[in-house]
């Protein structure tokens, strides 16, 4: 199996009021007349774009704060139509100039990095995702003539990645580069159209060695991080936001109620701030709205309908393509907007209110198991030793953090740490508003715990859940309510033709693995958070993963039909990840065809019913 690992959870900021700062409008009497709605926002609170101005229609770069923005870049005869692409803390900006890459610090001429008339650069692709990256150093990063370059120190650009460097998918067409970022440790993420993968599309990474394939599927923004971190909106998850890490899915934004849903603007701070514009419904009517998390009660920052600037929004403006920053280190956050006197202009929310740590809070139904939307403190509901869970809450970790890979995973990640009857749990993701742990195997026999979180600001107040052998829950994508379920040993989805690049319904005598929480104890027993490796490092080729079973092998029912035991060929943690389980079955003859209901049940215990169906034909 491939090492991708889809934990489909939740990543609220701490609740916060917000204040909120005009930058520029297109009132009658302004200044401008329009602007793009590629946004830059740096970690000190500047601001830059590209408006037009109205006294004499020409492009102009802004950069500024609040009540002070100016003139960056005016355009002329030698700067023709100059477009904001990215902005580093230093203030420095990268931007295109007809079809020259320059940069400006506002102090001295611009510098020309690239133009489109030397030999080298036959063109500069100007596509919406082909903007140019710059990181605090200075180093900028853009593509040309289908290739990356980066010109670094004031030197001239060099190249670092070809189109030959990515394997392609048709023999004879090289893939298609674009997308570049580049981060302030030097790495470079970009996107490549026309690889050898099912999707036809990939983000790869570029750091010291050759390009390394990072997410191997269509995604269509990609904000990037100094750790690596992605967050990621995919045709796979149309209902929800994926964070990314060194190849491994380790979170998302996901909504409780199915009316709700992600829309297109997505952005990532290097804390691991995250903000998004999404559909919320109150059952009545449905709106959009920026949020930071996926509590759409608790992490609202504005919706259509909200009084702005002395009328209410009417919309939120987006760019299909890659977006640089739209929040940033402070929890500020950039967008553009139209409001009901048909004014567009962009604004900047500041955060105030509850934002400073204080001690950790659990919220009110906030402890889920990750495969179920419903809170575990609900009555009937209970959890397993070996369970992954998601705890919500405020003031947990200051950034987000993810363990090494391969290796046990610790008691505490991020200074947070979560104790069950005293009893410190496995971490293996930690942020502002979530921590994500394994209930403690030591819990075995119990029938409750109590609950604490600890964090750099104090303890949490104590929550008390139910403790039970098993806990069964199929993992699901979202959007369809469909099982995670995949033909074994590959990355075809089990879904309706069409529905992701790769997938096809299943049918007798199929191979299937679907992935599952709560399956308790396993046989080899082995230590909470560890691996079934030997001291938790797995061989690249698996060769010393030791299998470790379900103690109570599940029977899975499809239909309202048990399969045999025998087509049950195996049910226990996956390799590589503590507390993630796969199931691995053959699809018998009879079961009938489209989208039936499954269950996994041990002895007693079920997972929920009518909730996760899987694809038959």
């Amino acid at each position: 199996m491939n090492s991708l690992i889809l934990l489909l959870l939740s990543w609220p900021l701490p609740a916060a009021d917000y204040t909120f700062h005009k930058i520029i409008d297109t009132a009658p009497g302004s200044e401008y007349s329009s602007f793009k709605p590629h946004l830059i926002l740096n970690n000190e609170g500047v601001v830059a774009l590209t408006a037009t101005r109205r006294r004499d229609g020409q492009q102009v770069l802004l950069r500024g704060t609040p009540g002070a923005m100016s003139v960056l870049v005016e355009e002329s005869d030698e700067v023709r139509a100059p477009v904001a692409a990215d902005m580093n803390d230093s203030g420095a900006v990268v931007y295109f100039a007809g079809a020259s890459v320059r940069t400006t610090t506002g102090s001295g001429p611009s510098r020309v990095v690239a133009t489109g008339r030397g030999p080298d650069f036959l063109f500069i692709n100007l596509g919406i995702t082909a903007f140019p990256s710059i990181n605090n150093d200075g180093a900028v990063a853009f593509t040309a003539s289908n290739r990356v370059y980066v010109a670094a120190n004031g030197e001239a650009p060099r190249m670092v990645v070809s189109e030959t460097d990515i394997p392609r998918w048709f023999a004879n067409t090289p893939a298609q580069l674009s997308g570049v970022r580049i981060n302030n440790r030097g790495v470079i993420a970009f996107h490549a159209l026309g690889t050898a993968n099912p999707a036809k599309s990939a983000v790869y990474l570029k750091g010291e060695g050759p390009p390394v394939l990072a997410l191997p599927f269509e995604t269509i923004w990609t904000p990037f991080s100094d750790d690596g971190s992605m967050a990621l909106y995919s045709r796979v998850f149309r209902d929800g936001v994926a964070i990314t890490r060194e190849g491994v899915l380790a979170n998302a934004v996901t909504f409780d109620d199915e009316t709700a849903g992600l829309s297109t603007a997505l952005g990532m701070s290097n804390s691991g701030n995250l903000v998004f514009l999404a559909d919320a419904s109150d059952g009545s009517a449905k709106a959009s709205g920026i949020f930071t998390g996926g509590d759409l009660e608790r992490h609202g920052v504005i919706a259509v309908g909200d009084p702005l600037f002395g009328s209410t929004v009417a919309h939120f403006h987006t760019l299909i393509g890659y977006q640089p920053r739209l929040i940033n280190d402070r929890g500020q956050i950039l967008f553009s907007y139209t409001l009901s006197n048909f004014v567009s202009g962009v604004a900047l929310a500041d955060p105030v209110g509850e934002v400073a740590p204080g001690a950790p809070v659990i919220y009110p139904g906030g402890i889920r198991n990750t495969a179920l939307p419903t809170p575990a403190t609900e009555r009937g509901a209970a959890l397993a030793p070996g369970t992954a869970i998601s705890i919500y809450g405020r003031n947990f970790a200051p950034r987000l953090e993810i363990p090494e890979r391969n290796s046990q995973l610790p008691s505490s990640l991020g200074g947070v740490a979560v104790t069950f009857n005293g009893i410190e749990a496995p971490v293996f993701f930690a942020a502002q508003g979530q921590v994500d742990v394994l209930v403690p195997y030591e819990l075995q026999g119990a029938t409750t715990a109590e609950v604490k979180v600890f964090a750099a600001g104090g303890e949490s107040g104590p929550v008390t859940v139910n403790i039970a052998p098993h806990s069964p829950a199929i993992y699901r994508i979202l959007e369809s309510g469909s099982a995670r379920a995949v033909y074994t040993g590959t990355e075809t989805l089990v879904l309706p033709i069409g529905a992701t690049p790769d997938s096809r319904p299943a049918r007798p005598g199929d191979r299937i693995s679907i992935f599952a929480n709560g399956l308790g104890g396993v046989t080899p027993e082995l230590a909470s958070g560890a691996n079934s490796c030997p001291d938790s490092v797995c061989e690249a080729d698996d060769s010393n993963v030791v299998p470790r079973h379900a103690a109570v092998k599940p029977v899975v029912q499809i239909g309202g039909t048990a399969l045999p035991e025998d087509n049950v060929h195996f049910a226990g943690l996956d390799a590589r990840t503590p507390g993630f389980f796969r199931i691995d079955f053959t699809l018998p003859a009879g079961l009938p065809s489209g989208a039936q209901p499954m269950v996994i049940r041990q002895g007693n215990f079920s997972s929920p019913e009518r909730t996760v169906v899987i694809s038959l034909r």
